[in-house]
């Protein structure tokens, strides 16, 4: 009787593990989206996925694989909306960060060409991590374009704490010190950018402009004869010449 019994509890145990340990996991949807996106079947691993979101509609690591599987597809539309289902749920592991599902929203955005989206989803990275570079970078010249100076003084004045040898930060804060009339600090940034690019036509340019701005006469005909051998475009050309005479005005310097 017993070994009758330990024969039949063997025989289920065996049953019993090789279900969990074999076929259990051949069955689970999970598990053959992983295999069909090893072999490059992303169709149907996304077929796997829906079959777990119809019996869990809520279940924010699947978006979360089902959204970047579209967008490994360029199906962004369908990505973004998986990614959008997360941010809703408000549900996040160490596999679904929530940084990572906003970063991956503002590049789709930026991708249709919505800048009220990318500038909204950066701007809820940067309230998270005051520091991220890439939000800040994109909030900073967002706001550049858009005209709004002030705000963008702030994103910029953080930004190069962090991009202190970038060309393209120096420079923007350069532009917006001086339409906020901060002219000491465009000085300060644009003689940085002209550092880091010493033939820059632009940068130098506007060294020009802030030194004369500041009334600095003496450096800025120093850079004015500089950007007048420099310039290759015809613009810059005039523009550089126009700036040397009017510095020369400035100094008295009548010949």
């Amino acid at each position: 009787m017993i070994f009758v019994i330990l024969s039949i509890a063997t025989v289920f145990l065996a049953g019993f593990a090789y279900y969990i340990f074999y076929l259990g996991p051949r069955l689970d949807p999970a598990h053959r989206a992983n295999d069909f996106i090893r072999n490059r079947r992303y169709r149907d691993a996304v077929v796997e996925y829906k079959k777990i979101l119809d019996e869990k509609p809520y279940d924010f690591v699947t978006h979360f694989r089902l959204a970047d599987l579209y967008l490994k597809m360029g199906e962004v539309d369908q990505a973004a909306l998986h990614y959008e289902k997360i941010v809703e749920a408000d549900k996040y592991n160490y596999e679904v960060e929530k940084s990572d599902v906003l970063r991956k929203l503002a590049h789709i955005c930026a991708s249709r060409d919505d800048i009220e989206g990318v500038f909204r989803y950066y701007y809820d990275i940067a309230r998270m991590f005051p520091g991220d570079a890439e939000a800040l970078y994109n909030l900073a010249f967002i706001s550049l374009g858009q005209e709004e100076f002030d705000l963008a003084q702030r994103y910029f004045e953080r930004l190069v704490k962090i991009k202190e040898n970038d060309f393209d930060v120096l420079f923007g804060a350069g532009i917006c010190s001086y339409q906020n009339q901060k002219i000491n600090e465009s000085v300060v940034y644009f003689r940085q950018a002209a550092s880091l690019r010493a033939e820059s036509e632009i940068a130098n340019l506007g060294v020009v402009f802030s030194l004369m701005k500041k009334r600095d006469f003496r450096p800025a005909a120093g850079f004015a004869a500089k950007l007048v051998s420099l310039a290759e475009d015809p613009q810059v050309k005039y523009l550089a010449m126009r700036s040397a005479a009017l510095v020369d005005i400035y100094m008295k310097k009548y010949d």
